[in-house]
């Protein structure tokens, strides 16, 4: 396919989009779930933290330098854990 048959009307559509695992932080139990937080650098941008529950994304946040994805996670995870002791 040449650079301009994005134009044509019966083009093939693009391959679908195959995620990248992040770079594996923790996993924890909290409830009857399984979570896990994942570090994915982002260009030059930073580096983003990002919690998954029973494989769907929860939450994540983009931070300049990784001790600092590193300290929110454990922060975050502290919190999760709590709010699950409490049945939250």
């Amino acid at each position: 396919m040449s650079d301009s048959d994005w134009m044509l009307p019966n083009r093939p559509p693009p391959p679908p989009r195959q995620p990248v695992p992040g770079e594996l932080l923790f996993e924890f139990n909290a409830g009857d779930a399984l979570w896990r937080c994942e570090l994915r650098c982002v260009r030059d941008i930073g580096v983003q933290a990002q919690f998954f529950c029973r494989d769907e994304f929860r939450t994540g946040r983009l931070w300049p330098f990784r001790e600092e994805a590193i300290a929110w996670a454990r922060r975050e995870r502290r919190s999760i854990e709590a709010a699950s002791a409490f049945g939250g």
